[in-house]
């Protein structure tokens, strides 16, 4: 079953502060659910996630979906 999303209801929020704090905050709001990009790494750090996303998801009782975007830097897939 595909499920769509209705863009009309998407509502972009420009904020000021540390990025998790401001996305916890409006999530408070009326917010159905988050989407985070990430730049987590596999590497010396060990971190599959960023931090931001992370603390999001410790903080806010909200669904989170973390998506890794493409990158489109030189010859990386």
């Amino acid at each position: 079953m595909k499920k769509t999303f209705r863009t009309d209801k998407v509502k972009p929020v420009v904020r000021f502060g540390f990025p998790w704090e401001e996305i916890v905050k409006v999530a408070e709001e009326d917010v159905s659910l988050i989407i985070l990009p990430t730049h987590g790494k596999l590497g010396f750090s060990k971190e599959l996630i960023g931090s931001t996303a992370m603390r999001v998801l410790k903080k806010t009782y909200r669904p989170v979906l973390i998506i890794k975007p493409k990158c489109r830097c030189g010859d990386e897939e």
